[in-house]
């Protein structure tokens, strides 16, 4: 009895670890044949049984467990059962018909007998290994869940993942693992060009909060425009000129005035071209005081979010992706979209900031804390 025990100990150990689909074997029968322990047709064993079919499938397995989302495929693997004719009599049927048709020949022309196996069971084999293909689909589907990836960025991971399914059988980690490297190269690219990104950037952002804002952004960046654009901020306006030149020299003396416009010379006709063409127009007789107004606002803005918010923050973010294995490649796209998604809120609270006067100076650092104590 002894020797008996070793011997089926050997062949358990050399079909567990060196035999592919033996655990899909145990859950067909329902039990070990060599020690026969029972084995429950459990969704998880049942995924574990499909992916051993696959070289390496039982480490990916083991890996892509510790994400705790396998248990969650289990309807959708029935559903997809039922659309592919996979049944428990079918898979059965299908193992027991090759081990039947082995003989002791088969055994000396492995070779042969493979090409004869996949010749006479090609059909059910095909749609036994879609079946496989598509339980590791969802699972990986899964897991980009768990990473809170947008669903439109999901759709099309899945997608293009679709359209490499050789090499996503063959590694499916490998395949996340390079998804995340993807991220930290685009990553750094991105920090690599920040100035012309930053410009761009803070112009655009600029603009578009601006515009919420019911102020009317300049159609061209030049320094009239800019300067219309601050004193609209600042809540400058004809009628509040006029309003001010009322409170000093009586509502009287501006209505003389205004009824004057056209007939002065001189310094009236400096508020007739501001009549006509808008607070833009002051422009013309302040242009050497202020001629740098946007690059100085752009630059003050680059400087605070490069000084502050960019060298503390990248080395940060660019450690949280650097995978060592599957949950390390997970935690890694939690943090790092954590990371991100935390920076855009505190963004909205820093876009509020542009109805205060402090903008119109290139004053950001109240937006550039709040994006820095964000990341």
């Amino acid at each position: 009895m002894g020797l008996c025990h070793v011997v089926v100990g050997v062949l358990r150990s050399y079909a567990t670890n060196g035999t592919p689909g033996y655990p899909m074997l145990t859950v067909i029968l329902g039990k070990d044949p060599f020690t026969q322990e029972a084995v429950s047709r459990t969704p998880i064993n049942l995924i574990r049984g499909f992916m051993s079919l696959m070289p390496g499938g039982i480490e990916q397995f083991n890996q892509m467990h510790e994400t705790g989302v396998i248990p969650r495929v289990a309807e959708r693997i029935e559903t997809m059962m039922a659309d592919l004719g996979i049944t428990w009599p079918f898979i059965r049927d299908l193992f027991l018909n090759i081990w039947n048709s082995l003989t002791i020949e088969d055994l000396l022309h492995p070779i042969d007998t493979f090409i004869r196996i996949l010749t006479q069971f090609r059909e059910p084999l095909n749609r036994l290994f879609t079946f496989v293909i598509e339980v590791i689909k969802v699972i990986l589907e899964l897991i980009l869940e768990l990473m809170n990836f947008p669903s439109d960025l999901l759709a099309s991971i899945i997608n293009n993942a679709t359209q490499a399914l050789n090499d996503i059988q063959r590694d499916p980690v490998g395949f996340l693992t390079n998804m995340l490297e993807a991220v930290k190269l685009g990553f750094n690219n991105f920090f690599g060009n920040i100035l012309q990104h930053l410009g761009q950037g803070l112009q655009s952002w600029f603009f578009a909060q601006l515009e919420k804002g019911g102020i009317q952004p300049p159609a061209e960046v030049n320094a009239e425009s800019i300067l219309d654009l601050v004193l609209q901020i600042l809540g400058v306006s004809m009628d509040q000129i006029w309003s001010k030149l009322t409170d000093c020299i009586g509502q009287e003396n501006v209505d003389r005035i205004r009824g004057a416009i056209d007939r002065l010379v001189g310094i009236w006709n400096f508020i007739r071209d501001v009549q006509e063409r808008g607070v833009g127009a002051i422009w013309e007789h302040i242009q050497s005081q202020i001629s740098n107004l946007w690059n100085m606002v752009l630059k003050q803005a680059q400087a605070w979010i490069m000084s502050r918010v960019i060298e503390r923050v990248t080395a940060r973010l660019l450690s949280m992706l650097d995978p060592t294995g599957i949950m390390a490649v997970i935690n890694g796209f939690i943090s790092f979209f954590n990371a991100i998604q935390s920076a855009i809120e505190y963004f909205r609270e820093i876009l509020e900031i542009v109805n205060d006067s402090s903008v119109a100076r290139g004053d950001i650092k109240p937006g550039a804390e709040k994006m820095e104590q964000g990341l």
